[in-house]
């Protein structure tokens, strides 16, 4: 059975824009910005969070329990292998 759902990438540890996914853009942080907007879908696929289990993005599991967001926690470093762990999960 194949199963689709949308994966959005965030992490806090960026060079250029440090904790970018939580600056906040019209009041709200801009993680929680862009799930909103992908709900208003017309078609429902679950939505999951993908971020490293580094400390700096405690700060991005936190909005997600906050929000009821689902979230997966990888590797910093191997995106790849974050992502095919959180497909396998969900």
């Amino acid at each position: 059975m194949n199963k689709i759902g949308i994966i959005i990438f965030a992490r806090s540890s960026s060079r250029r824009l440090p904790n970018k996914v939580l600056k906040k853009i019209c009041g709200q942080p801009l993680l929680k910005l862009v799930v909103s907007r992908v709900k208003k879908s017309s078609i429902k696929y679950p939505i999951i969070v993908n971020t490293s289990s580094h400390k700096s993005d405690d700060k991005i599991i936190k909005l997600c329990k906050k929000e009821k967001i689902n979230y997966f926690r990888g590797d910093l470093n191997n995106v790849f292998d974050r992502t095919i762990k959180c497909c396998k999960k969900f």
